[in-house]
């Protein structure tokens, strides 16, 4: 009898070491595919997406969870689309909140568009 209860015991063990694990590397993934994606974007999206986290900041600036809320809403998860020509740049990204934001900077002008369903323009 005592050597089943070491067995299960051992895995237990071992099931809860295997969960702590895939939690933290899908934490580690969720970090590094935003961080591969902002490098990603050109320079005047990055300023368009900073713009766009200055407005969030400045809005929900008495919002006690502002920080969860900002992330949530604009840190890439997945980019969609990533184009750039003379006179435009878009990138459309999926954010960890599921919504997709396109970014758009055509002739000097920022415009961010944020949506529940795919933005394919």
């Amino acid at each position: 009898m005592k050597r089943r209860f070491f067995l299960s015991a051992t895995s237990v063990a071992v099931a809860t070491g295997v969960t702590s694990s895939l939690s933290a590397a899908s934490t580690s993934f969720n970090k590094m595919s935003s961080f591969v994606s902002l490098q990603e974007f050109p320079t005047k999206s990055k300023n368009v997406l900073d713009n766009f986290v200055a407005e969030l900041s400045e809005n929900l600036k008495e919002h006690p969870q502002k920080n969860q809320i900002i992330k949530s809403l604009a840190m890439p998860v997945r980019i969609v689309i990533n184009e750039s020509s003379r006179r435009e740049e878009k990138i459309i990204y999926k954010n960890k909140s599921g919504d997709f934001i396109k970014l758009l900077v055509k002739n000097g002008k920022e415009t961010i568009y944020v949506s529940k369903t795919p933005i394919f323009e």
